[in-house]
């Protein structure tokens, strides 16, 4: 998962923008310098006081979130179980009554569910053993992604991921996926500067979860993809705000239990299918 250094690179570069930006105002806009400094001020003051309005306007998801209602019983496979966002998918489909497949390289991290769920070892980039997990569940709900930084041999690791899912799935009958990818896809994010953050420091990153999202769009699959900030390790609030198409504004953070509380609302619900959506607190 990606790490807190992001949203700490996004954080400067907005600061740095900023700046920037306050610097070239006074150098060319006015050529007295007080009045510019309160030109500066003045918009920078106006803006972030939108983006804060804008920022406290509930969402459709947010509203859903904490009136949701449940389609009943699901069968869910859950695929990168054993990281903070697949466990929490785990724990909160078993308080929602959901029955659980975990289909994982090693169930080491997954004991404290031994009896409730049923785990299966394999290779996601095995579209075989994908296909024979699959077959017989509602929904796939994906929380795989590599570790930063991303290693050359992991370069393209989530477009043969995507690749191998959705053929599996197809072959299995079973159309419904929501799976993780990254914000720092959203190029018009302003607040935090999202894509330039990512295109500056983790450019494999945004290439490879790029083509994943890609191959999911044009695979005839109901796909739902979820572009999360920086995840933090903080308890489930239910309360987030949602976006399709966009991050939140001032969207620096969300939770990996209330990502994972999105993507169950999203499988109960049956909203949000084949849209982009980015989440944040």
């Amino acid at each position: 998962m990606v790490a807190s250094f992001p949203a700490t690179v996004a954080l400067a570069v907005s600061c740095g923008t900023a700046i920037a930006l306050g610097v070239v105002l006074l150098m060319t806009v006015k050529p007295d310098l007080a009045e510019s400094v309160a030109m500066v001020v003045v918009a920078v003051t106006a803006g972030l006081l939108h983006g804060i309005g804008y920022a406290k306007r509930p969402s459709r998801h947010t509203t859903l979130g904490r009136h949701r209602k449940t389609g009943g019983f699901m069968k869910i496979l859950v695929l990168g179980a054993t990281g903070g966002v697949g466990q929490e998918i785990v724990r909160q489909g078993l308080e929602h009554g959901h029955e659980i497949k975990a289909f994982v390289r090693a169930r080491g991290r997954l004991e404290a569910f031994d009896g409730r769920i049923t785990v299966v070892e394999g290779d996601l980039l095995n579209g075989s053993q994908l296909e024979r997990v699959i077959v017989g569940q509602d929904v796939v709900a994906s929380g795989f992604g590599p570790r930063v930084p991303v290693s050359k041999s992991d370069s393209h690791l989530l477009q043969r991921f995507a690749s191998a899912l959705t053929s599996a799935m197809l072959y299995a009958g079973v159309k419904r996926v929501i799976a993780v990818s990254v914000a720092f896809l959203f190029k018009d994010s302003i607040i935090p500067p999202a894509y330039l953050a990512g295109r500056l420091f983790f450019p494999d990153l945004v290439a490879d979860a790029s083509e994943m999202e890609h191959v999911f769009a044009n695979s005839g699959l109901d796909w739902t993809i979820v572009r999360p900030p920086r995840l933090t390790g903080k308890p489930r609030k239910g309360a987030y705000r949602a976006r399709e198409d966009h991050l939140p504004r001032f969207g620096f953070t969300i939770s990996r239990a209330d990502v994972a509380d999105f993507m169950l609302l999203c499988a109960e619900n049956h909203v949000s299918s084949r849209k982009i959506v980015g989440v944040s607190n």
